[in-house]
């Protein structure tokens, strides 16, 4: 319920809280009629400066000071009174970006309060420029923002965004931290090199253009997802083998003369094992090649076909080529693949002929 002061009460003809009276209209449908308290609201709305004559009991309202946050960008806060402006719950459901003048007015030690300061990073990032100079120099502090909101380090103290270690450490936890340290470092390798994740394409143009030529940036930015345009580069074995190193769905995007080539998509399995999946058909049922590559990698028979993975007399070459690759076996077969049985692989030759005497003694 609102209540006015004097003064306010005639302009607004009537005192808030009168009753509505709704009239029936013909046929049982309810007509509308005037909402004192939203005509109120509505005024506060159209002119926030309403609220600095109005009684300290109106401005300790949250609905009444909330009214004019919109058209003031939130500097209608101003006039709350005090409790108001320690309210965490009622500071945080108003705040915005389009309401951000709202943390001009409210008690500055909220602004020093670590847990508050997080949750207005993780509402906007552009809310951190609000926050006590004393969190903005601190490392640790800043570590967990990075944590929240990569982009709010943008209000961060100047004198760290020139710290390259610290650079490098906000850089661990989010590539678009390239965003906020100082430009200088846009053209150092080890930093944009560390700077390169799966968000490369948001921090891409930042790059000086020497490092975005650089073989070594172009590999791994290749890795998180960046499209390769060098038509040299879409040619160069050693160049797309480093990428599929780090991202073995690349394998799909090698032009058809390399991927006919059996040398080159036998390097790329070894590389990375999981690049098989990427690999035509052909080379997925041939043994031979599955085979070739366990020698070098025993991890690549973790990505062979199911039904090989349960063909006890392939795992049983597999482990002979590379003893290794018995750590990838099930631990159901691998007793079976020790011996070359399995009770679910009919027998042959003299091993059948054993077997099925073994039976008729049994049943007899």
């Amino acid at each position: 319920m609102l209540f006015l002061s004097k003064d306010h009460e005639e302009k607004l003809m009537q005192p808030v809280g009168v009753k509505v009276e709704v009239k029936e209209e013909p046929g049982g449908v309810a007509g509308s009629a005037w909402n004192q308290e939203d005509a109120f609201l509505s005024m506060i709305e159209d002119n926030p400066d309403l609220l600095q004559d109005m009684s300290l009991q109106l401005r300790g309202d949250p609905n009444v000071i909330a009214a004019g946050f919109n058209h003031s960008r939130g500097e209608a806060m101003q006039y709350a009174d005090d409790r108001l402006k320690r309210d965490q719950d009622f500071i945080l459901e108003n705040v915005s970006y389009w309401t951000q003048m709202i943390l001009k007015h409210i008690d500055k030690a909220l602004l020093r309060d670590r847990d508050f300061v997080l949750k207005l990073v993780a509402k906007s990032h552009y809310l951190f420029n609000y926050a006590a100079p004393s969190l903005k120099k601190d490392e640790t502090f800043l570590l967990e923002v990075c944590r929240v909101s990569p982009l709010a380090l943008t209000y961060m103290d100047s004198k760290l965004k020139k710290k390259k270690s610290f650079a490098l450490q906000l850089l661990e936890i989010s590539g678009l931290a390239l965003g906020a340290i100082d430009e200088m470092y846009y053209s150092d390798k080890e930093v944009v090199l560390a700077a390169i994740d799966e968000k490369v394409l948001q921090i891409w143009f930042r790059i000086s253009k020497d490092l975005q030529k650089d073989r070594d940036v172009l590999i791994k930015a290749t890795q998180f997802g960046r499209a390769v345009y060098s038509p040299k580069l879409r040619k160069d074995p050693a160049f797309l083998i480093e990428v599929i190193r780090g991202n073995a769905a690349f394998l799909k995007q090698v032009q058809k003369p390399l991927l006919e080539d059996r040398s080159f998509v036998l390097r790329a399995v070894i590389v990375n094992h999981e690049a098989l999946k990427a690999a035509p058909l052909k080379y997925k049922r041939d043994q031979r090649f599955l085979l070739d590559a366990i020698s070098e990698n025993a991890r690549v028979l973790q990505s062979v076909p199911i039904s090989l993975r349960k063909n006890v007399e392939f795992l049983t070459r597999a482990v002979e080529t590379n003893p290794e690759a018995k750590t990838y076996i099930p631990a159901k077969l691998r007793p079976s693949v020790v011996t070359g049985t399995s009770s679910s692989t009919p027998p042959t030759g003299k091993r059948k002929v054993e077997r099925a005497a073994g039976s008729r003694k049994r049943h007899r």
